[in-house]
């Protein structure tokens, strides 16, 4: 959530994914799946991208 606010991405928070922006999506189907890698990778591709003023 901190790097979402920092690039000023809009977000949805649900049950299942967190969508980013207009294209990207975190899947969470799996609630006790604590696939850190998984999200660090999502998370950097976020962070390339350009922020929004």
């Amino acid at each position: 959530m901190r790097t979402l606010t920092q690039n000023r991405m809009p977000c949805i928070v649900d049950w299942h994914q967190i969508y980013a922006g207009h294209t990207e999506y975190f899947e969470m189907k799996e609630p006790f799946d604590t696939n850190i890698t998984k999200a660090q990778r999502w998370m950097k591709r976020l962070q390339k991208r350009p922020a929004r003023t």
